[in-house]
Order: C-alpha cells, then sequence, then structure tokens
C-alpha cells in the first residue's frame, strides 16, 4: 500500500515538473518571437514626430520603415537585413523609424506607400529623397543607405 502511494506521488511530481518545464519553454519562445521584431541593434526611435524632432536637431537623414505585423516580407527584412552588421553600422547614421502601416495611415498617405515594406529616406525636415517598395535583402539596404549618405544627405 504505501509502495503505490510513493508511485503516485511520484508521477504526480513528475507530471509537475513537465507543466513547469513546457510553461517556462513557451515563455522563451514567445519571448523569442516579440524580440525579433525589433531588428538587432538598429535604434529605432519611439514615433514618427519624436522622430523628426531627433532628426532636425542632430541634422541627420530619417530612415522610415513601413511595415505590418502581418507582412512576411517585412518580418523577413526583420530578420535577415536589420539584423546585418553591415545594415546596422550603416544604419547609425540615420535616424531610424518603424512605421505600422497599418496605425499611421496619414504617413502612408503623405509618402505615398502602397505596398510592404517600404523604405523611405527622407532629409530632416521629412522631404522624402529616395524611396525603395518591397523586400530588401542585406545588399540593396546598403546600397540605399550608401546612395543616400553619398548624395550629400
Amino acid at each position: 500500500m504505501m509502495r503505490r502511494t510513493l508511485h503516485r506521488l511520484s508521477r504526480r511530481r513528475l507530471f509537475g515538473w513537465l507543466i513547469m518545464t513546457a510553461a517556462m519553454a513557451f515563455v522563451c519562445v514567445m519571448g523569442a518571437v516579440r524580440d525579433y521584431r525589433y531588428s538587432g541593434d538598429i535604434v529605432w526611435d519611439a514615433g514618427y514626430a519624436d522622430g523628426m524632432h531627433t532628426a532636425r536637431t542632430l541634422h541627420r537623414p530619417v530612415l522610415l520603415y513601413f511595415h505590418a505585423a502581418t507582412c512576411d516580407w517585412c518580418r523577413k527584412m526583420d530578420i535577415e537585413t536589420f539584423t546585418d552588421p553591415g545594415v546596422v553600422t550603416q544604419a547609425h547614421g540615420y535616424v531610424c523609424i518603424r512605421i505600422d502601416q497599418l496605425r499611421a495611415t496619414d504617413l502612408t498617405r503623405k509618402y505615398g506607400v502602397t505596398e510592404l515594406p517600404t523604405a523611405i529616406i527622407t532629409d530632416a525636415e521629412g522631404t522624402s529623397l529616395v524611396k525603395r517598395t518591397g523586400f530588401l535583402d542585406t545588399q540593396a539596404m546598403l546600397e540605399l543607405l550608401k546612395q543616400s549618405t553619398s548624395a550629400g544627405h
């Protein structure tokens, strides 16, 4: 009888440990899924107004990145392009602003964004200088950022 009771307690403990391990794994996976959105070491400004203020203060060009949570190509850029060390280094010369196309319809209209993802380089006043639509791999993004800085912006 005592042996049967110990066996039940042992099974309960094992079940408890399995539940706790599964919960911890779930939390880790969800944290990784959430964190991928913030794209490596690129410093994304808090919002459009704050970012443009920073750009005017620092006299820097702006990288506007229009995206949406439902856009697979945007996620691919987040994972592949914006985590590349060369892109991260080149982006440090810009004020980088992520804009959720679904939440900022006024900016979507202002900059004529019709497809995602869209990357737009502007001057510190918000005047559009260069616009690229669709997925940009690492090389294409580097060319965009270098082209914009070599043009004197």
